[in-house]
């Protein structure tokens, strides 16, 4: 399944193209976006099921198919498509089993920094998915460098997140 973005090319150029998102020296007044794409990165999407205060909880975890960072989804405000006509830019490095016990031990210790009086029950199913960014690409000196943000909420992706998409690079062009 493939996350439908929200995000236009347009509004993504935009974003790109204003200097109050960018605090890096690689953005500079005119250094526009040579080029911007839209890529979809494998995720492993999990449904959390978390009891306490004689009630029950669900939320939805996602963790990144090729190095396994884990985000918080709201997935009541994905909307998903599931035609092939998408591309993703690599598959999964990451397997189920291995996800699922990362997503286990990210909220456990999550539970317990927070001190909630919540536990965790059970992790359901979980659901392959290929979430959407458009990636920008700038001139720096003799090279170039990219940013990344989110094709849902358009927010900038940082330092965490660069290196999956490094990781994805590397893997599509094999």
């Amino acid at each position: 399944m493939y996350v439908i973005p929200e995000i236009s090319q347009e509004e993504a150029r935009e974003i790109f193209s204003s200097r109050k998102y960018f605090l890096s020296k690689v953005i500079r007044k005119k250094n526009l976006p040579k080029r911007i794409e839209l890529i979809y990165l494998p995720y492993y999407l999990f449904h959390l099921i978390l009891s306490g205060d004689d009630r029950k909880r669900k939320i939805s975890i996602a963790i990144d198919g090729l190095l396994g960072n884990v985000v918080f989804f709201v997935e009541e405000n994905l909307k998903f498509e599931k035609d092939t006509d998408f591309n993703p830019c690599c598959d999964f490095l990451l397997s189920f089993e291995d996800a699922r016990e990362k997503v286990f031990e990210e909220y456990k210790w999550l539970l317990v920094e927070s001190r909630a009086a919540s536990t965790l029950k059970e992790i359901n199913h979980g659901n392959q998915i290929f979430y959407p960014f458009w990636v920008g690409y700038f001139k720096k000196g003799r090279g170039y460098d990219f940013k990344a943000l989110d094709g849902v909420s358009g927010e900038i992706q940082g330092v965490k997140m660069r290196k999956v998409f490094l990781r994805a690079f590397t893997l599509g062009d094999s």
